[in-house]
């Protein structure tokens, strides 16, 4: 018996199987997993790629799971929320669905969308095993064409498995019937198949807003022979650096916002100076941010770092060190540059509309240091004072548009609110208005250079 896996430009590249293969992959992969064939990511606490099993009804996604982990799960009784083990993955098995819409199809959105506010890299979906069968008469199924023409997977690397494939060689043969004799017809069934499949099933799913990433074909699951390591390596493959950076970039931009939010939220704009901004918003963005964007940096690292040894054998290159002492002796140098940076910009003043400016542009121009110019502490300062240099340039639409909302606030909104109703404190209402503004606005200098000069 053969298995077929499927770049995705749908041309195919054939493994024999083994016959005398055992009848779970499971024991190969766990074998394969001690001898290191197998990355994983160590450097998270044991964390592996997590991938969210969805598609179509009775598509043998439970059967999948079970045939990969050796569990004994039953279909129908599927909870997306609990993941389970593989020696390189975290699986979720999910209800499959049929239509667009219905409580199945929400769930796995809710799912994804929930996954995609994670704040660790471990707990984002890193892929996606879609299961469309091929043994049925109909082929692409309203829900499969929901699913592939909305950005459901969110950026996730989807690979569309066709299961049951052993089905639409039987159909081929069936259609070759007709015209042919039947030893004729028999030697030509596998082609005859892999026409069908291209034709009735990836073209059409090409053709979609957000086609699948790969294509990956399996027979029987329930056949002892069939084998599901191609399914495993293919994944892993696509877990490379250019496919996890916008994951890993969500998370960083997640973990920034909610630190620059939490310092905001927590600090007395009628009582602002200079020098207290530059430590409090500083400590507290770029402290636990750095700390954060580091430890995203040792599980790509890793990971990177295991593919080049399993592929080409050589040493990884080490990247530049990020923000790993975050006492106050390593933090002095960014504070400074801080504080030198706005002092060049702002005079000291008590008027409530430059103190939300200085706070907008400090959070603004850190963000844009922490997410786009300084890759280590080293880095900082120089990092800074470009970003801040841009942010106050004659013809920068970022500061002007920040400075257009901040004067709408009124005296009002700096005033403390006590909601009777709930137990927090007292806050003013231009804490909130100004985190808004800050996170509409952001400065890519990156984006800038690229544009083509007029």
């Amino acid at each position: 018996m053969e298995s077929t896996a499927l770049d995705a430009h749908g041309a195919s590249s054939r493994a024999t199987i083994d016959p005398k293969a055992t009848s779970r992959t499971r024991g190969i992969l766990e074998s394969r997993h001690q001898e290191g064939l197998v990355p994983t990511i160590s450097s998270a606490g044991g964390a592996k790629f997590r991938v969210l099993v969805a598609g179509r009804l009775q598509a043998g996604k439970t059967t999948l799971v079970n045939t990969l982990c050796g569990t004994v799960l039953e279909p129908g009784k599927e909870d997306i929320e609990t993941g389970i083990p593989h020696p390189s993955l975290l699986l979720h098995d999910s209800a499959g669905f049929e239509g667009a819409g219905g409580s199945r199809m929400r769930l796995v959105k809710t799912f994804l969308a929930k996954r995609g506010l994670a704040r660790t890299f471990p707990e984002r979906v890193h892929a996606i095993w879609y299961c469309i069968c091929t043994d049925t008469g109909m082929q692409l199924s309203p829900g499969d064409l929901h699913f592939f023409d909305n950005d459901i997977a969110q950026k996730v690397p989807v690979i569309a498995v066709f299961t049951r494939y052993r089905g639409l060689v039987t159909r081929a043969f069936a259609d070759l019937r007709i015209t042919l004799k039947r030893v004729e017809a028999k030697e030509k069934r596998f082609e005859k198949a892999r026409e069908l499949l291209q034709l009735q099933y990836i073209d059409p799913l090409k053709a979609l807003r957000y086609p699948p990433t790969a294509f990956i074909q399996v027979d029987d699951l329930l056949d002892e022979t069939t084998n599901l390591e191609h399914l495993v390596h293919r994944t892993l493959e696509l877990m490379t650096e250019d496919r996890l950076r916008p994951t890993v970039s969500s998370v960083r931009q997640i973990n920034l916002d909610y630190c620059m939010e939490s310092a905001v939220s927590e600090y007395d704009l009628s009582t602002l100076k200079k020098a207290q901004i530059s430590r409090f918003v500083l400590c507290d963005i770029i402290r636990t941010s750095g700390k954060l964007v580091y430890d995203l940096g040792l599980v790509t690292d890793s990971e990177m770092a295991t593919r080049t040894k399993l592929t080409s054998r050589q040493a990884p290159v080490e990247s530049a060190p990020a923000i790993t002492d975050l006492n106050d002796e390593h933090l002095a140098p960014a504070i400074a540059a801080c504080q030198s940076g706005l002092s060049r910009k702002f005079a000291i003043t008590s008027a409530h509309t430059k103190r939300a400016e200085v706070i907008a542009t400090l959070c603004i121009c850190i963000e844009q240091t922490s997410s786009e110019g300084s890759a280590s502490m080293d880095d900082f300062p120089g990092a800074f004072s470009q970003a801040v240099d841009a942010y106050f340039a004659p013809n920068s639409v970022v500061r002007a548009s920040v400075n257009k909302e901040i004067a709408k606030l009124s005296p009002y909104d700096y005033r403390e609110t006590q909601d009777p109703t709930s137990d927090c404190p007292s806050q003013r209402p231009a804490t909130a208005k100004l985190i808004q503004i800050i996170k509409a606005h952001r400065l890519r200098l990156t984006i800038a250079a690229e544009e083509p000069q007029v």
